[in-house]
């Protein structure tokens, strides 16, 4: 859906969330344990680790 639109990620959540609901809770306990900053650590560590090994 992100690719096929100009709706951002944050704003794409927030249409598919109903305030109280399953995702609503899933998506707060996913922040609260800063899963973005785990997400974008993973992402760039192997990127780095795959840039390495393609320049052998």
């Amino acid at each position: 859906m992100i690719m096929e639109t100009d709706t951002t990620p944050e704003q794409l959540i927030i249409n598919v969330t109903t305030p109280g609901g399953c995702t609503a809770v899933g998506n707060e306990i996913l922040k609260e344990n800063k899963i973005s900053e785990i997400l974008f650590d993973t992402i760039e560590k192997t990127a780095q680790k795959a840039f390495e090994l393609g320049k052998n």
